[in-house]
């Protein structure tokens, strides 16, 4: 049912022109267009990514959090542009860092490569998701944005438990 409620939110005429809000944080990524998103990876720090760069896993989910609310709060907005340059940021969230990476498969084991794959679902979903707002395509936005957000439901419900710190 909420998603009708979205579709009449991204296509009503009474909601075309957006609301004032601020512009992103000076210390958000910068957008990066679709065409250059590095397809399905786990976002791991290497040695050509600085370590500043890398994050430990909540830090990571954290980032993933403020950016799905930044785009629940655009699609509301019918900020076509707006849901585009979240769900880029979703695609393109930090790198975690290498010492992250090898607790999480300490903890994980054989089903590492399911949590890699559910990285690639939420990436890949995001940047479809963001070509459908930057098409300005409602109902595709809809489909991947509902896309996108089963992907971190079945994340969260396949791994959190195991993957969370004492």
């Amino acid at each position: 049912m909420w998603t009708l409620w979205l579709a009449l939110a991204c296509s009503s005429p009474a909601h075309t022109e957006p609301a004032a809000h601020p512009e992103p944080a000076a210390d958000r990524k910068p957008e990066v267009p679709v065409s250059h998103a590095d397809p399905g990876h786990l976002a791991v720090a290497h040695d050509h990514v600085a370590a500043a760069d890398a994050q430990d896993l909540p830090a990571v989910m954290h980032e993933l959090e403020v950016a799905m609310a930044d785009l629940s709060g655009s699609l509301w907005r019918s900020d076509h542009p707006g849901v585009a340059r979240e769900a880029q940021r979703i695609a393109d969230h930090p790198h975690i860092a290498p010492s992250e990476i090898a607790r999480i498969h300490a903890v994980l084991g054989d089903r590492m490569t399911a949590f890699h794959r559910a990285d690639e679902d939420v990436h890949d979903s995001a940047v479809r998701l963001a070509e459908a707002a930057g098409s300005n395509d409602v109902p595709a936005i809809l489909q991947h944005l509902a896309e996108l957000q089963a992907g971190c439901v079945a994340c969260h419900r396949g791994f959190r438990e195991d993957l969370r710190q004492p």
